[in-house]
């Protein structure tokens, strides 16, 4: 069937959502450059340079009319609120209550938000509940964030730092959701893939997931029934699918939904992961290669036992 949208209409389009992306941009940049100057206190020419960089997207953005001095005036401070306004309008209410996580994920915070925001259509759970509960745990993820990096501090090879931001957020985001420890889930991260979101014959994404997981199983409703039934609700009204799994935030959701369909099927319940034993035993088959899993299972626990120490914010 022929679209029905005209070339012309398509190039329209097309041009209108590049410039909106590019209004995001100029935002963001305007947001991040203001909390530098507050936050650390640079001085000098660096300040200047900075303030004039800042008035000259906010003019461009026709929301400035004073000089470009770079001076943080009355005009730049109202042109500054003005934008906050503009983009509350606009829709990017979603943006914003995030906001004070963007310097964890930097380049990556946009499609974090974008992700999530999709991924938890799929659940029955208020997104509201789980945007506040990151904005809660903004220092334990940072704290978080921090140890994964430092683990690698003595190599030559070390994972993107964004990338791990994006991984250990939406590891706090399954905790929300499903009542996972996210330093489980990062645990997994670090055996898997290093915190990298790669694909093989085997695995796919920052959790290496197979197709014997939950992207099948959870198809069966017999399986969804009864990992819905570990919540006490259905939780799951549709479960991540194998061709959603080179998406980050996806990936580590459908992590999530294995370990609960590993849970089912051993007719434990949720409770059961905050034992140390049963994390051991999931982390096991997790993996499930007869020659490794045991290693496997120890490296899972060792790396959890180190990240576990971070204060939870309930």
């Amino acid at each position: 069937m022929p679209s029905l949208i005209r070339p012309s209409n398509k190039l329209e389009r097309a041009n209108e959502i590049l410039e909106m992306q590019k209004k995001i941009n100029e935002f963001y940049f305007v947001l991040g450059m203001n909390k530098k100057i507050e936050e650390d206190g640079i001085k000098g020419r660096q300040t200047v340079r900075a303030i004039k960089e800042v008035q000259r997207i906010l003019k461009l953005m026709n929301l400035y009319k004073g000089r470009i001095d770079g001076i943080w005036g009355k005009l730049t401070e109202k042109a500054f609120q003005n934008l906050l306004s503009l983009y509350r309008e606009k829709h990017f209410d979603v943006e914003l209550r995030l906001e004070p996580l963007y310097f964890i994920a930097g380049k990556r915070y946009h499609f974090f938000v974008n992700e999530l925001s999709k991924v938890l259509e799929k659940y029955n759970i208020s997104r509201e509940l789980v945007f506040d509960y990151l904005v809660r745990n903004k220092e334990r993820a940072i704290e978080l964030q921090n140890k994964i990096m430092n683990f690698y501090k003595n190599t030559s090879k070390k994972p993107d730092k964004d990338v791990v931001g994006h991984v250990v957020l939406a590891a706090l985001s399954v905790e929300a959701v499903f009542g996972m420890r996210a330093e489980f889930i990062l645990g997994i991260a670090r055996a898997e893939s290093n915190f990298s979101n790669v694909f093989s014959v085997n695995g796919k994404g920052v959790m290496q997931i197979t197709k014997n997981s939950a992207v099948t199983h959870l198809n069966n409703p017999y399986w969804k029934e009864r990992v819905n039934k570990l919540f006490g609700f259905d939780l799951i009204k549709q479960n991540v699918k194998y061709n959603e799994l080179p998406i980050i935030t996806f990936n580590i959701f459908s992590s999530a939904e294995t370990i609960a369909l590993k849970l089912a099927e051993r007719k434990m319940h949720i409770n059961d992961l905050s034992k140390d034993p049963i994390l051991k035993k999931i982390a096991l088959h997790y993996n499930g290669h007869p020659l490794h899993k045991e290693r496997y299972s120890q490296r899972v626990f060792s790396y959890y036992k180190k990240l576990r120490l971070v204060k939870k914010q309930v």
